[in-house]
């Protein structure tokens, strides 16, 4: 798939240096919230900073309150053919645990992250 960089504000919000905020980034490039209102409410929620990454559960629940639904992809293969048109926040699991792993979004089979997942 076409990669399209983008950091969802990130810098624009004042953050540098590298980071595990692959929930953060994802949220905001997919509903076009501002990145640190989200790191933010993210924190909130986790209970912790999200610049190191934030349990599944929380980007799960968090995407609930907002009325995003969820579907359960397991095992099916990351390509364009397995996901539908329109805005996806995609959870690429680990190959250890389905709670870690990494979050981008995919707009009309166009990825839209910092890297190529």
């Amino acid at each position: 798939m076409e990669l399209n960089w983008n950091d969802g504000g990130r810098f624009a919000s004042g953050f540098v240096g590298l980071t595990g905020d692959c929930v953060v980034r994802s949220i905001a490039i997919a509903t076009g919230l501002n990145y640190r209102d989200v790191y933010s409410e993210i924190g909130k929620a986790s209970e912790k900073t999200p610049r190191n990454g934030v349990s599944s559960t929380v980007a799960t629940e968090y995407l609930a309150a907002r009325q995003w639904n969820h579907t359960d992809g397991r095992q099916v293969r990351f390509s364009a053919d397995s996901l539908p048109l329109g805005v996806v926040i995609v959870h690429l699991a680990s190959l250890k645990s389905r709670r870690h792993g990494h979050f981008c979004t995919v707009i009309d089979h166009v990825i839209h992250d910092t890297w190529n997942p």
